[in-house]
């Protein structure tokens, strides 16, 4: 007879344990038709899930399991439809079952200027084959291909700038290789048999699917705080769509500098939610919610009652996609009671279930830490961030932020570089021709907030001293050179040098300036060593910095003309391309 051993008794015992909390989620995900697409797949995402796709099978069945109960999402993808970011708040073991419906992808109003990329031209615009139109109305290209397969795209279909499959495959593979979305991209890429000869791809936009605005989703409990999450995500992103709806316009129209949203109705609508919320968990995430609205009229009471009432291990804190560390941001500035948000912080990394809203919090910790100085507690943070969460993405950002070897810091070279002009991409700017001037680095693009907040502060100082030996280089992270012309036609002329780079924060360029967000201006002096970065060249703090340089003020400047000034008062966040893509629970993205 076999004994078990102590260590076996435990296994045991421990995988019990496990299969008893876990749960798993299953059901359908099915086109804008409410039938099975032609290729789908569901991608888990939270604490002990890594993101691998599940493929739907053919009648969109699918099935994901999750260690225990807690706070993840479920990111659902189908040829020509738009990808689904959906919140999945688990609050007990067992199964859940639920039916996901997706939206058409958002097309064009006509197909005049279709193109073919793929793996013939490595998917970049430059390259790109013309479709031409016949006259049954479907487009056709000869496109040239030497392997046994042909994996391509379409430009010119969907609404903005991203690809889309085709109509015409053998089989469909999902597209991992966006750099702005990273991992997380799920468009899709059309696969034809080929035999190493040129292939004729056919595009019928009759073939297309077309319906829905907004993604169904159907719980077969609709009692489950599953299903009260998604509800409120979707009514948050139905809002969020009004905004942005409102902020498209008034660029077209040329106020975009004005533009202005009233909060007040939305923020008054989920005020009554709140206080009618009986569940815990709903009611949690309803104020995490209410942050996101209220950023355009900052509420100190419900900052303040965040931090009061969500217990530090909440699974809502899961609920961010992206990560929590912009809404705890958020929170912290609205509350305006620092030891209150600190003591919060430290408790949720304490406590919570999720590593990654841990290291989140930690993050924001630490950033405040050095802006106010405290100096213990910085290190502390710092150590324990890079220790306990090597590997995660705020490990890295605080390593080319504060860690004490990064390459960008005031006293050291600047990093060697050549960056394409943007009118004339032969135009090559190098480190070297800037010797014996200032030169102010600003890494920028038209989509960053942030960084058109800054305009106003760069003319002004352009206009001021650029007489006084100041170079600006604006360094575009836009995708296209001609989305920065036209920007520059409006309000913001620039009238400074420009240089375009291509893959923006994938870039070699980002790497070597360890660029974690933008904007990002760097001060250069005239030995070629760093003199200022980040918030001292922001804002109002960017003149003061500007004078004491140019000016030669020696009372303010450290050895070889580096600034010792304090830093500033926290200025608005970075955008980076985690926050492109965060809080799209329940929203959507084109595939």
């Amino acid at each position: 007879m076999r004994v078990l051993t102590l260590s076996a008794i435990l296994i045991l015992w421990w995988s019990c344990a496990a299969a008893q909390d876990s749960c798993v989620v299953h059901g359908h995900v099915l086109g804008c038709d409410g039938k099975p697409m032609r290729s789908a797949f569901v991608r888990p995402f939270g604490p002990g899930r890594s993101g691998h796709l599940a493929a739907a099978t053919p009648d969109g069945e699918f099935q994901v399991a999750f260690p225990r109960p807690g706070g993840y999402f479920l990111v659902f993808g189908g040829v020509h439809h738009q990808t689904l970011f959906m919140p999945l708040l688990i609050e007990r073991p067992g199964p859940l079952e639920l039916t996901v419906r997706l939206s058409a992808a958002s097309y064009r109003s006509s197909f005049d200027s279709v193109q073919v990329v793929g793996d013939f031209n490595d998917y970049k615009s430059e390259g790109a084959l013309p479709m031409s139109r016949r006259t049954d109305g479907t487009l056709i290209a000869s496109v040239p291909c030497d392997r046994d397969t042909l994996r391509y795209q379409l430009l010119g279909v969907q609404t903005g700038t991203l690809p889309i499959c085709g109509t015409q495959a053998d089989t469909f593979l999902v597209d991992r290789r966006n750099p702005m979305l990273g991992n997380q991209s799920n468009s899709f890429i059309s696969v034809l048999k080929a035999e190493r000869k040129p292939v004729q791809v056919v595009f019928d936009p009759a073939r297309l699917p077309r319906g829905y605005d907004e993604p169904v989703i159907t719980f077969a409990d609709p009692l489950r705080v599953a299903a009260r999450i998604v509800d409120i995500s979707q009514d948050m992103s139905r809002r969020g769509r009004r905004i942005s709806d409102a902020l498209a316009a008034a660029k077209a129209a040329g106020r975009a500098d004005s533009f202005h949203w009233d909060a007040s109705p939305d923020l008054k609508s989920l005020a009554t939610e709140i206080d009618g919320e009986r569940a815990t968990l709903t009611r949690a995430y309803l104020l995490l919610n209410y942050v996101h609205l209220a950023v355009y009229a900052p509420d100190s009471t419900k900052a303040r009652r965040i931090l009061a009432e969500i217990p530090p291990d909440s699974p809502v804190w899961s609920l961010e996609w992206g990560g929590p560390d912009k809404t705890f941001y958020d929170i912290g500035q609205m509350a305006k009671r620092p030891a209150l948000w600190r003591d919060y912080g430290e408790r949720v990394v304490a406590a919570h279930p999720d590593s990654s809203v841990r290291a989140a919090f930690l993050y924001d910790l630490l950033e405040e830490a050095q802006k106010s100085g405290d100096k213990e507690r910085a290190g502390r943070y710092y150590t324990q961030l890079v220790g306990d969460y090597a590997g995660s993405q705020y490990a890295d950002w605080s390593k080319k932020q504060y860690g004490p070897n990064r390459a960008v810091m005031v006293h050291k070279p600047c990093p060697d570089f050549a960056l394409a002009g943007l009118e004339d991409s032969a135009r090559v700017y190098r480190a070297a021709d800037f010797k014996g001037k200032y030169v102010l680095i600003d890494f920028w693009a038209t989509w960053c907030g942030p960084c058109v907040g800054e305009l106003a502060s760069l003319h002004r100082a352009h206009e001021k001293f650029k007489g006084r030996g100041l170079v600006i280089l604006s360094v575009s992270f836009d995708e296209k050179r001609e989305t920065v012309k036209r920007f520059r036609s409006g309000k913001w002329p620039m009238p400074w040098l420009h240089a375009f780079l291509p893959n923006g924060f994938a870039s070699g360029v980002a790497a070597a300036f360890e660029i974690v967000g933008i904007p990002r201006p760097i001060l250069i002096g005239p030995d070629g060593t760093i003199v200022a970065v980040d918030e001292d060249l922001r804002g109002e703090k960017l003149d003061g910095t500007l004078a004491r340089a140019l000016g030669g003020d020696a009372g303010r400047l450290g050895p070889r003309g580096a600034l010792t000034a304090p830093s500033s008062p926290r200025m608005p966040r970075w955008s980076r391309p985690s926050q492109v893509r965060s809080r799209r629970p329940a929203g959507r993205s084109p595939s």
